[in-house]
């Protein structure tokens, strides 16, 4: 395994093509949108699937679970910003 080359496959240089990050703004479905009922429905389903499996879980899993999801999002913010960390590098807070 060459854990070099596996790093070096991670940090890939995003492409700046200058555009504004307001771009994105309002992140919201449109009142008029064809698909806003549709996209709600969902959104509420997956909320309440995501709330049945967290009561589902034993908390000791919920804290193991919530520590990996915590290190994977601050390894791709630190991806994202062009820094080679990664989780096993991070100590836990």
């Amino acid at each position: 395994m060459n854990d070099k080359a596996d790093m070096e496959a991670d940090i890939l240089v995003a492409k700046d093509l200058g555009e504004s990050t307001t771009l994105m703004e309002p992140l919201l479905i449109g009142e008029t949108s064809r698909d806003r009922g549709t996209l709600t429905d969902l959104a509420v389903e997956l909320a309440q699937k995501s709330a049945g499996f967290r009561r589902s879980l034993p908390d000791s899993l919920v804290t193991s679970l919530s520590d990996f999801v915590r290190a994977m999002n601050c390894y791709y913010s630190n991806l994202i910003e062009g820094h080679d960390t990664h989780p096993v590098d991070m100590s836990a807070p």
